[in-house]
């Protein structure tokens, strides 16, 4: 019974084979903007990781508003503003 199955089985993919599947249509600058479908439990996971985020860095008294964007400027590798210097001013 098992070989049945297994031949039906292979029998579906050499039809599947010959009918030439295409693929997906080619991306174009179009497509990426109009067909696409918004996916709700990712779109909740964004949305409570984000809030986590900006409710944690609201929490954190010590941090200059420099460090929270995080912004590179001056050629500083680390991304923040650094050991006691803020990026407003200068």
């Amino acid at each position: 019974m098992g070989t049945a199955v297994a031949s039906a089985a292979l029998a579906g993919l050499t039809r599947a084979a010959e009918g030439g599947y295409q693929g997906p249509p080619e991306l174009t600058v179009a497509r990426a903007f109009t067909e696409w479908t918004l996916d709700p439990w990712m779109l909740a996971l964004v949305l409570i990781l984000g809030g986590g985020y900006v409710a944690a860095v609201r929490r954190q008294p010590g941090w200059p508003v420099a460090r929270r964007q995080a912004g590179r400027r001056r050629g500083d590798r680390r991304g923040g503003a650094g050991r006691g210097k803020t990026l407003v001013g200068g």
